[in-house]
């Protein structure tokens, strides 16, 4: 099965760098979508959600950081990547930047056949498999369900009914994967401002049928092998 590997980047160096590079080095179909940082462009959601018209139920997130909402932005933008520029056969493995994938690592391609679904390869949120119609669901799900409390992983369950495939690698003889940060414990705490010490003018809802929607409106027109989503989305 061909498929192909996007690493979702925060940081231009140190460790997470270190680990793209990696990446780039194992495999030869990775694409880079550098994310958006809060602790660096939290001055731009507010144009990148009303220009784009992603919902956000703002008075149910206004107990969040604005990291969460940075984490959020870089997730949807990227299943709209895929959903943009991909055809409806081939899968995208989605990955974060600190997800340490080791030599020879077995991705069991042949587990995540089906297309239209939505697999989960990790406890969290560090590794998806999605292709163009489970992008076109979730994408459409976001309108019926917008951004409110939960984070993408447990919206995504909640939501999404993905198969969960984490188990398969749970023998010893399997390589395992592991974590640069731990849970609860990456860039997300250095943006710890509060949501509500904003005073953001986002708008509170947006209709799924809207012409400018998320759906609706392409924004990626080609594969690149790295995505500025800051110079593309502002």
């Amino acid at each position: 099965m061909n498929y192909d590997i996007i690493v979702t980047h925060c940081t231009r160096d140190g460790p997470r760098a270190n680990n793209v590079n990696k990446l780039k080095h194992m495999f030869s179909n990775v694409t880079v979508i550098d994310a958006l940082d809060a602790s660096v462009h939290d001055s731009t959601f507010p144009h990148v959600i009303n220009q784009h018209h992603v919902p956000v139920q703002m008075e149910h997130t206004g107990k969040r950081t604005v990291g969460f909402l940075g984490c959020w932005l870089s997730f949807i933008f990227t299943l709209k990547y895929i959903y943009d520029v991909y055809d409806y056969d081939t899968p995208v493995v989605m990955i974060q930047d600190d997800l340490v994938i080791p030599e020879g690592f077995d991705f069991k391609n042949d587990k995540w056949s089906e297309r239209g679904r939505m697999y989960k390869l990790s406890q969290w949120d560090e590794m998806y498999v999605v292709d163009k119609l489970a992008a076109k669901q979730f994408l459409t799900m976001l309108y019926k369900k917008p951004i409110c409390w939960h984070g993408p992983d447990r919206w995504i369950m909640q939501h999404m009914n993905p198969i969960y495939l984490k188990y398969l690698w749970s023998h010893e003889s399997e390589k395992k994967l592991s974590l640069q940060s731990q849970t609860n414990d990456g860039l997300r705490t250095k943006s710890c401002k509060m949501i509500n010490k904003y005073r953001w003018r986002i708008k509170r809802t947006f209709d799924c049928d809207d012409p400018g929607s998320l759906i609706n409106n392409t924004i990626f027109r080609k594969k690149q092998d790295v995505v500025p989503l800051e110079n593309t989305l502002t």
